[in-house]
Parts: structure tokens; sequence; C-alpha cells
């Protein structure tokens, strides 16, 4: 039996190595634990502070608005030029705006697109009558002398090239001092522009051009950005922006998520702690 018993003790003093290291191997457990839950609460940060392509995004709409202008602009003033070389527009422009309406009707055959308007001016001094308009039914075009270029706000929205042309007499008599004066207005194209930045931005406006030409208007934002419009030198225009209100990149659940990964991982730790004081 002392042989017995000895044997026992023997076995129970081996185990002990065996049953501490099982132990710590769990224990270990908690310690990797900590360490990924802090990881994954990294990891959310990193992610929330990701940097934003909002404003690039916008830039490239700033561009795309640009273009746009450029576009309408230079279409207008190959129509108003056209219209002011025209022989029968030059020979007319010392008549009346009978005469005139018949040459519109049956020389120039003027293809006026929706929202364009064409007014031609008999100009005498200091007087401006108008000869011609098309749509007749429509607002007057602001008076633009020589080969100028305008925007104008047009109320609604929207954005409006205005280019002029001037007109020479075909013939006059010497003491005959009149001239003409094309005005073509055609709309800016601002629909691929207003649709980008509808998916971008809360607040969209242009600029420079009288009232801030709304683009988009959902409310909200937080950070208020402001884009040059790079228009070209060509049509000598004053400066315009794109201004922008950016939304929040960071969703409502990355502050909680976060502080629960750390509370895991402090808690992960103080048990891994624990564990080792016990072993």
């Amino acid at each position: 039996m002392e042989g017995r018993q000895t044997w026992l003790g023997e076995e129970d003093t081996d185990l002990t190595p065996r049953v501490v290291a099982v132990r710590r191997r769990a224990n270990l457990v908690w310690f990797v634990g900590s360490i990924a839950a802090s990881m994954a609460a990294a990891g959310i940060s990193l992610f929330a502070d990701r940097e934003d392509t909002t404003p690039a995004a916008a830039e490239v709409q700033a561009q795309r608005i640009a273009g746009s202008i450029d576009t309408a602009a230079r279409n207008a003033h190959v129509q108003a030029d056209g219209i002011a070389g025209t022989p029968v527009v030059r020979a007319g422009i010392t008549t009346d705006a009978s005469t005139m309406a018949d040459i519109a009707a049956n020389e120039i055959h003027f293809s006026h697109n929706p929202g364009e308007t064409l007014e031609i001016f008999q100009i005498r001094g200091d007087s401006w009558t108008t000869l011609l308009r098309v749509p007749p039914e429509v607002a007057g075009i602001a008076h633009v002398s020589g080969r100028t270029t305008r925007l104008e706000n047009s109320g609604g929205g929207g954005l409006e090239v205005i280019a002029g042309a001037p007109i020479s007499p075909q013939s006059a008599e010497a003491n005959d001092k009149t001239v003409g004066q094309v005005a073509l207005s055609i709309p800016v194209d601002l629909a691929a522009a207003r649709l980008q930045l509808t998916e971008l931005v809360r607040e969209a406006a242009i600029v420079g051009v009288g009232q801030p030409i709304s683009l988009v208007s959902k409310g909200g934002g937080t950070k208020t950005i402001n884009i040059p419009i790079p228009i070209s030198d060509e049509w000598k225009l004053p400066a315009m922006t794109l201004s922008a209100k950016l939304p929040s990149h960071r969703p409502k659940w990355v502050d909680p998520a976060r502080f629960a990964a750390l509370g895991l991982a402090g808690l992960m730790l103080l048990i891994f702690l624990n564990g080792l004081r016990k072993a």
C-alpha cells in the first residue's frame, strides 16, 4: 500500500504543470481576443476617417458646367454671325418690322430650338427698335452691342448665353447711319451636371450670375466647398463658382461599433490579466 500511495503522489505531481499549461493556453485566448478587438476598433476608425473623394468629383462637375457654357456660347455665336452676315438680313435692316418678318419667314429659315430666342434690332443713333423676335411671345433680350457674350440667370434655375453680332447694311444712303444687331439667347444644358451633383452633394448652386442658380436642394450637409468654374477666357465672362454642401460620409453605426470593440478589448484584457494572477 505504501508503494501504491507513493506512486499516486508522483502522478499528481506530474499532472500539475500540465494543468497549469492548459490554463495558461486557455487564458491566452483572452489576450488574442483583446488584440483582435483592438484591431477591429482601429479598422473602424480608419473606415470612418477615410479620404472623402466628393470634392474631387464635384470639381469634375464644375468643369462639366464650364464645358456646357462654352458649347452654348460657341453655338450661339455661330448662329448669330451667320444670321448677321446673311445678305437679305443686311438689306432688310434699314427697312421695317414687316419686311424683316417676311425675310425671316422666307429667307432666314431660323430653326429655333426650345428655350432659344432670336432678336434683330435696328439701331439709329441711340434708338433701338426690334424688327424681329422669335418666338414673338417671349420677353425681349436686353441690348447687347457688337460681338459680345453675356450670361443671364433665367430665374427658373437655368442659365442662358446671350451672343451678339453686329449687322452692317447691304447698301444705304451716305447720310443713313442705320446699323443692326443680332442677339441670340441659348440655354446652357445643366442637366448632366445637375444629375451627377444630386448623387454627390446635399446642396449645390452656381454663384456669380445674379441670384445663385440652384442645382441641388436636398437640405442638410456639413462642410461647404466653393469650386471655381473654369470658363474659357474667349468669352470674357465674369468669374463663377460652384458652391456645394458635402454630405457626412460617417455612418451612424461607426462610433457605437468602435466603442463596443474597445470595451470588448478592455474586458478581454482584464480577464487575461486576472487569469495570469491566478495561475
